[in-house]
């Protein structure tokens, strides 16, 4: 299945990666996480950072998609 863009995204320079923030959050107290969690990521490393792994694709009108993320454009479509 092949999905346009559906969210807004904004292009921050992302200071941290999907993988690197997530492992970091289970060793901070609960206000250094929120802290960590608010931090700009860049869209595009991470949606590629998923690509092979299960992923859920919601789009803005509500339809869900399930599937393993196959790959991702420099538009954010997504072949699930």
């Amino acid at each position: 299945t092949r999905l346009g863009p559906c969210c807004g995204y904004s292009s921050h320079e992302g200071r941290t990666t999907a993988g690197s923030a997530a492992s970091s959050l289970q060793h901070l107290p609960t206000t250094a996480a929120v802290v960590a969690m608010s931090l700009p990521l860049n869209p595009k490393p991470f949606l590629n950072g998923l690509t092979g792994k299960p992923v859920m694709v919601k789009l803005k009108w509500g339809m869900e998609y399930k599937g393993y993320l196959v790959s991702v454009d420099g538009y954010m479509n997504m072949q699930v």
